[in-house]
C-alpha cells in the first residue's frame, strides 16, 4: 500500500514541490519543522536523563528561534551546538520497553510495536504544545512529508533499483538504524526486534 502510495502520489507531488520551491526555501522549511519538534526532543531528552543534550537542544531552539528567523535558518549548526534526534520510541526503548515485531503502518512507514506507540506519544505532545487541532497537525506533517521525500527522490529510486528485494532492504535498514539510536542509550543490551 505504502509503495503505491509513494509511487503514484507522494514521490509525483514530491517532484513537484522540488520544481516550484527554490531550494533555500526547502531547506527554510526543513530548518523550521526541525525547530517546531524540538520541543518533542527536548522532552524525550529529559525523559532518558540526558541533562547534557538537553541543555544543548534547549539552547538550539533558543539560538534558532532567537537568531534564525523563527527557526529558518539553522544558526545553531553554524555555532557547533551539537543536534539530537530522540523520540518516544527511543524513550520507551531506553528505560527497557522491547521492540516487539516489525510492521509497516499505513501513511506512516516501516516501525516496530514500541515505535507505533512512541509515534502516538510524539504526536499528541506535538498537537499538545503548538495548540494545532489534529487537521492542523496533519497538514504540517504532510508538508513536511512532502519537502523530505523532495529531498530524497534520487536515493529512493535508486535503492528500488539496486535492491534485490526492497521491502526487506528497507525492513533491515530501519530495523539496524532503530537498534543503533536505541543502543546509543543502552549499551551491550539487546533488542528482541523481528
Amino acid at each position: 500500500f505504502n509503495e503505491q502510495v509513494d509511487i503514484y502520489a507522494l514521490a509525483p507531488v514530491a517532484r513537484g514541490w522540488r520544481w516550484i520551491t527554490p531550494s533555500f526555501a526547502r531547506t527554510g522549511i526543513r530548518n523550521f519543522m526541525a525547530t517546531l519538534r524540538m520541543p518533542i526532543v527536548l522532552g524525550n531528552d529529559l525523559l532518558q536523563l540526558k541533562a547534557a543534550d538537553a541543555a544543548f537542544d534547549g539552547l538550539r531552539v533558543v539560538y534558532n528561534v532567537s537568531f534564525g528567523i523563527a527557526g529558518l535558518i539553522d544558526v545553531a549548526s553554524q555555532v557547533d551546538i551539537p543536534a539530537n534526534d530522540e523520540d518516544f520510541g527511543q524513550t520507551l526503548g531506553y528505560w527497557g520497553v522491547p521492540a516487539g515485531p516489525y510492521l509497516v503502518l499505513p501513511f506512516l512507514g516501516p516501525a516496530n510495536i514500541r515505535d507505533g506507540v512512541g509515534l502516538i506519544g510524539d504526536a499528541a505532545t506535538g498537537m499538545i504544545y503548538t495548540g494545532l487541532p489534529f487537521y492542523g497537525v496533519l497538514v504540517v506533517r504532510g508538508v513536511d512529508l512532502v519537502n523530505w521525500r523532495s529531498d530524497y527522490l534520487e536515493e529512493v529510486d535508486e535503492n528500488r533499483r539496486e535492491s534485490f528485494d526492497y521491502y526487506v532492504s528497507l525492513r533491515d535498514a530501519y530495523l539496524q538504524n532503530r537498534r543503533a539510536r536505541v543502543g546509543r542509550d543502552i549499551e551491550g543490551e539487546g533488542e528482541k526486534g523481528g
